[in-house]
C-alpha cells in the first residue's frame, strides 16, 4: 500500500480490498490499482474533497481490471473550473484505441460529470490523471474537484458489436435498455409518438420525452455544442460548421443519446455517452460568406445500443422534398430571439430540454433571392424552411430537419445550418443542409 501525504485516494470495496501500490516524485503521485472482478468498485476523490483541491497536484491513477474486461466509470461528483481548452485544471483520461493508438480525453468544468457516466474504456487498462494549475485559493468556491467510482464492466463476450446487438449483457444499472436487436427498430420510426400538433428553438415547444429518437447532443470540452442525428449504429450527421474549431478533434469530443433532459443524464438509464472515433467533414464544404455542403459525419467508438428511446432517422430519397410540406425541427438551443444588432439575447440561455417546431417547406429558388448574394443561385443543395413566429437558434445548429412519408416514417430531409441574425424572422426562411445532394457521400463514407 503507498503511504503518501499526496495520495488523493479513497477505495471503498463491496466484496474485496483492491491491491494498490505506487510512488511519488517530486510533486508527480502515480497510483496502480488492480480491480480483480464483478461487483467490486474503487472510489477515486481529489484530496480534501469536497473541500478546494491543493494547486500544482500532478496525480495519475494507472487502472487495470483482469484481462477481457473494460473499466466502467462513473463521476458521482465533478466540479473544476471551466477554461478554453481546458488549459487550467483538468482530468484527462487516457487510453489505448483498438487500433494501438493512444486516445486522450481532457474534462474541466461542472457539467462534466454527465460525460464521465458510464464511460467504458476500450480494453482493461485506463490511466486518468489529476493535473491542477497555480490558482490555488483563487478558484471558485465550487470547485469541489471529483469523485469517480471505478469498477469491472463485463467481458469481451459483453461488448456491444454493430453486427449483433442483442449480445449486449448490461448490469443492472443498465436494465433498461431493451435486449433486441438492431433490426427491431426500424428507422424513422419512434417507439414514443412525437406531439405533431402545433427555447435555441424559437415558437416551439417541449417534445414528448424520447419522441424524436435519432436526436444526438454534441459536446465540445464539456459544453453542449450543436445537434446531431442518429443515422446507423455507428455513424451521426451533424453541420460542418460545429466542427470547424481546430480542437473539435475525437478526443475532445463526445455524443449522447437518448436525451430529453441534459441535466438528468445521470439518472435516466435509456441515456447514452459515447466516444467519437472519426470526424468527417463534407469535401466540398464551403464557409463562407454562408456555409454550403454544411455536413459532417461522425463515428462513435462503440456502437450506438437501440431501444425505445434511441434508434436512427431514415435517410432521404428525391421524392422526399416537397413545396408547403410541414416537417420538424428540434434542439436544445436559445429560445429567446435577438435583434439584428443583438444576435444573441443577453438574457438567452440553451433550453435544458429537448424542444421541437413545425417549419414549411418553402421554395428553394425563392428562398435564393431572398438570401442575395449568400449562395450561388444555381445551388440545388440547401432546403429552405419557415413558420410564421418559428425557427432554429443558436445550438440547434447541426440538428435534423425530418419529414414525414405518406408511410408514416420520419425522413432526414435537412441538417440546421444558417438562420437570419436574431434568429427568428417572418421574411428570411431557415436554411438547412440538403442531405440527399450528399446522400453518396454518407453511404460511401459510412460504408467504409
Amino acid at each position: 500500500m503507498l503511504r503518501s501525504a499526496r495520495v488523493m485516494l479513497l477505495v471503498l470495496a463491496l466484496s474485496y480490498v483492491p491491491r494498490i501500490d505506487g510512488s511519488v516524485t517530486n510533486n508527480e503521485t502515480t497510483l496502480r490499482v488492480d480491480v480483480p472482478g464483478k461487483g467490486s468498485s474503487v472510489t477515486l476523490q481529489s484530496l480534501n474533497y469536497p473541500e478546494d483541491y491543493p494547486a500544482l497536484q500532478r496525480v495519475t491513477y494507472n487502472l487495470s481490471s483482469p484481462e477481457g474486461t473494460s473499466i466502467e466509470i462513473n463521476a458521482e461528483d465533478f466540479a473544476l473550473p471551466l477554461t478554453q481548452g481546458c488549459s487550467g485544471d483538468v482530468l484527462q483520461v487516457v487510453e489505448q484505441g483498438r487500433d494501438g493508438q493512444p486516445i486522450e480525453r481532457y474534462f474541466c468544468g461542472e457539467l462534466v460529470a454527465l460525460a464521465l457516466t458510464r464511460y467504458v474504456s476500450v480494453t482493461n487498462k485506463l490511466n486518468l490523471r489529476f493535473l491542477t494549475d497555480r490558482s490555488g485559493s483563487s478558484r471558485s468556491s465550487t470547485a469541489r474537484g471529483f469523485k469517480i467510482q471505478a469498477k469491472v464492466f463485463g467481458s469481451a463476450t459483453d461488448q456491444q458489436s454493430a453486427n449483433d446487438l442483442a449480445q449486449v449483457k448490461p448490469g443492472p444499472e443498465h436494465s433498461e435498455l431493451e435486449q433486441k436487436s438492431s433490426s427491431s427498430y426500424k428507422c424513422g420510426s419512434p417507439a414514443i409518438a412525437p406531439n405533431l400538433g402545433s427555447d435555441r428553438i424559437i415558437g416551439g415547444f417541449k417534445a414528448n420525452p424520447n419522441s424524436w429518437p435519432w436526436q444526438a447532443s454534441l459536446q465540445f470540452f464539456s459544453t453542449t455544442w450543436c445537434g446531431a442525428t442518429i443515422i446507423n449504429e455507428n455513424w451521426l450527421l451533424t453541420a460542418a460548421h460545429c466542427a470547424e474549431d481546430g480542437k473539435f478533434t475525437p478526443e475532445n469530443v463526445h455524443v449522447r443519446v437518448g436525451v430529453h433532459v441534459i441535466s438528468r443524464i445521470p439518472k435516466d438509464p435509456l441515456a447514452q455517452i459515447l466516444g467519437v472515433a472519426r470526424i468527417v467533414r463534407h469535401p466540398q464544404y464551403i464557409s463562407s460568406p454562408q456555409p454550403l455542403n454544411d455536413l459532417t459525419l461522425i463515428k462513435t467508438t462503440n456502437p450506438i445500443v437501440f431501444n425505445r428511446a434511441v434508434s436512427p432517422a431514415c435517410l432521404p430519397d428525391s421524392r422526399d422534398v416537397v413545396v408547403g410540406q410541414k416537417c420538424w425541427t428540434t434542439g436544445w438551443g436559445n429560445t429567446r430571439k435577438g435583434s439584428p444588432e443583438q444576435e444573441i439575447r443577453t438574457d438567452s440561455t440553451p433550453s435544458d430540454v429537448l424542444l421541437q417546431t413545425d417549419l414549411i417547406i418553402f421554395p428553394l429558388a425563392k428562398c435564393l433571392k431572398i438570401w442575395p448574394s449568400y449562395w450561388p443561385k444555381n445551388t440545388t443543395s440547401l432546403v429552405c424552411a419557415q413558420n410564421t413566429g418559428k425557427s432554429t437558434c443558436h445550438g440547434d445548429s447541426g440538428g435534423p430537419l425530418v419529414c414525414q412519408n405518406p408511410a408514416g416514417n420520419f425522413k432526414l430531409i435537412g441538417v440546421t445550418s444558417s438562420v437570419w441574425w436574431g434568429c427568428v424572422s417572418d421574411y428570411y426562411p431557415a436554411v438547412f443542409a440538403k442531405t440527399y445532394d450528399a446522400i453518396d457521400w454518407i453511404r460511401s463514407v459510412t460504408s467504409s
